[in-house]
This record gives C-alpha cells, structure tokens and sequence, in this order.
C-alpha cells in the first residue's frame, strides 16, 4: 500500500464503517448547517450585505433527514424503448413494458391522430 493511500478498515455493513470513521456525527453536524444555510446579497440601494435564507439547502437538507428517518419509498421509473425498426419488434417489446403499451394506449386515444 503507498504511504499516501488511507486505509479504510473493512466493516460488515456500513453503520460499523460510519461509526468507526465518526462520520455519523459529523454528517449530522452538516445537516444542521445546511438547515440554517444563508445566501449573503449586497444590497446596492442601503450598501449594505443582507443574508438570505437559502432554500434549496435547506430544501435537500430537510430531504435527506427525511429520507433517513422516514424511509424514502423507491422512485420506480421505467425507460420507454425508442428504437424499433419492425413491427415484431415493437410487438415483443410492448409485450414486456406495460409503460410502452399506455404510451401508445395513450397515443392512440388522442384525437389528433
């Protein structure tokens, strides 16, 4: 191993790695920063600096205690193909993705076509 190389040590899951490092307490210190994060703004009429909340920190910050304590749900998406160059193509791979098939339930039904 290269002397400036860190040794991470092996952990079974990764709260023994978080506890170990100490990163748990100081990710939470961070979080608490960004709940009271600030954007400084030079006011040109008063020449003064004015701080600002700043809400998208504060927004993320607020998202990732939640998704921690509260359990995010997973975002399911599925990727619609693009590319089909036959018709059997498109039939076998509207026969695997429901989303492709309420595509074109959806195209289908607009009254455009």
């Amino acid at each position: 191993m290269n002397n400036n190389q860190k040794h991470i040590p092996i952990a079974s899951n990764l709260d023994e790695l978080l506890e170990a490092k100490n990163l748990q307490s100081k990710a939470v210190d961070k979080l608490e920063e960004c709940l009271e994060a600030t954007n400084t703004i030079y006011d040109i009429k008063a020449k003064v600096l004015r701080k600002f909340p700043n809400f998208k920190t504060k927004l993320g910050a607020i998202q990732i205690i939640l998704a921690y304590t509260a359990s995010k749900p997973v975002e399911r998406r599925e990727i619609i193909p693009r590319h089909v160059t036959t018709l059997e193509e498109l039939r076998a791979k509207a026969k695997a993705s429901p989303e492709l098939r309420r595509a074109i339930s959806e195209l289908l039904d607009e009254k455009t076509i």
